[in-house]
Formats: C-alpha cells, structure tokens, sequence
C-alpha cells in the first residue's frame, strides 16, 4: 500500500536518516508520451559541498507504473552519493535505468544524482509518487502546520503527527512555551 506511512518504506529510511526523521514532502513524477528527460541532480542541491556523509535526505519513489527505459524511469549515476557534491551541469554522465514493475518502491540516498528520464513512447504515461523524508532537525518542504487543517490531523494516528513534525525532538526542540505544539492544540 503506497503511503507516507508504509512500514516497508520507513525500515528501510530509519537506518538511513536515523530516529525522529520527518516526512518533507509528498509529491507525484509522471512524464507523457514524448517528454524531455529531467536535469540531473541531486536532492541535496541546496547544501554547500562537501556533503556531510550521511544522508541528509531520502526518497521513497512508489511505481505506479511499469518503469521502463522507454518511458522515462527514473535514471540515476550509481553510487554519486559517496561523491558529496553535485553534478557538474556543464558535463554529460553516464546514467542507468531504474526498472521494475508496478508496485515496486525505489529508496535512495538523497545526495544520489538522478532525473527523470526521456519519454520515448507515443502512448504511456509514467507514473510515481515520490515521498521525501528528512532528518528531524532540518526544515521540511512543506510546511505542515500551515497546509493541514487541525480537523484532519485531529484524526490522524501519532505516527503521522510525528512524521509531519508535531513532536517534539530529544525531549525538548520544538516546544512552544514549554509545551509541544501538538499539546497545545489539543
């Protein structure tokens, strides 16, 4: 089952990020028939080199789709994480595929280089849902405390309000007033 909650998709994030990690953002890739293969990146772009050597970082990209070469799975330069800055966008890289069936999810270090591959076909959309999840002391892409409304969270079991940002961390960081936020609102 593809959510920000699966617990196949968190074992693998936690030794990667380690305890506490929060979910960063959700979004979805999905390249027509004849699109343009994406700039190569990595999904720490915005952190100075070196890159401390640990993740950052991680995404869980659900297939929603058959990810084939021909319709712009995803590609990446394997093993550019261990490199600990970004690609050079004046240069070409060789890049692999990555294939696999509907329902497969791909976890990878966020420092790894990757993009969206060419669309070569005249019919298929590729379609995958990328969650992004970061260690709990950095800034979250989205910022859920303003996008959620209080009803939906009110429902939502504690793991997800930990996830999203609503605990406090190592007993103290983000309380307000002495209490954690999610204390107060409820």
């Amino acid at each position: 089952m593809i959510t920000v909650q699966a617990p196949q998709a968190l074992e693998m994030v936690g030794p990667l990020l380690g305890p506490g990690f929060l979910l960063s953002n959700t979004n979805a890739n999905i390249p027509g028939p004849g699109g343009k293969p994406m700039f190569l990146h990595s999904d720490t772009d915005y952190v100075p080199p070196p890159f401390p050597p640990w993740a950052m970082v991680t995404n869980v990209m659900w297939f929603l789709d058959d990810f084939t070469d021909e319709n712009g799975a995803t590609r990446i330069v394997p093993m550019s994480h261990k490199l600990r800055h970004n690609p050079d966008y004046t240069q070409r890289y060789d890049t692999v595929a990555v294939t696999g069936p509907a329902g497969t999810a791909m976890v990878f270090h966020g420092a790894l280089w990757h993009q969206t591959g060419a669309n070569r076909t005249h019919d298929q959309k590729r379609r995958g849902i990328l969650t992004y999840y970061c260690r709990p002391f950095m800034r979250q892409q989205e910022n859920f405390f303003k996008s959620l409304d209080d009803a939906v969270l009110a429902r939502e079991n504690p793991r997800l309000r930990q996830l999203l940002g609503y605990d406090m961390w190592l007993g103290g960081v983000g309380a307000i007033g002495g209490l954690p936020r999610a204390a107060q609102r409820f």
